[in-house]
């Protein structure tokens, strides 16, 4: 899609009814994504807080369902089938780099807690 060529993640969403959900997904680096956690949690979170859906809904996408839930405090779970489409090799230096991380529990100015 030429209109999402700048590394864009846009989500589509149609609200179905109070407890259902439906969205497609554009990831940047990636393309159209079938499913996705975080996306699915993200438009359960704007439709949410938006008045549209209760506190529980369920999640439509291409590639499966997901259920999500908001508590007190705006804290998200999600449930949903899982599958393997594939394996990969995390580089050494990657690992490395990500035990010095840890090690300072500092990210870009954040704070970690492992």
């Amino acid at each position: 899609m030429k209109s999402f060529d700048n590394r864009k993640n846009v989500q589509f969403m149609k609200v179905i009814d109070r407890n259902k959900i439906q969205i497609d997904i554009w990831e940047r680096g990636a393309g159209y994504t079938l499913a996705s956690g975080s996306s699915s949690t993200a438009a359960v979170a704007v439709s949410f807080g938006l008045g549209l859906c209760g506190s529980q809904v369920s999640v439509n996408m291409p590639g499966g369902v997901i259920e999500a839930a908001f508590r007190e405090g705006f804290s998200a779970t999600m449930k949903g089938s899982v599958c393997k489409i594939g394996e990969g090799h995390v580089a050494d230096e990657a690992l490395q780099a990500f035990d010095e991380l840890r090690a300072q529990k500092t990210c870009a100015g954040r704070r970690w807690s492992f």
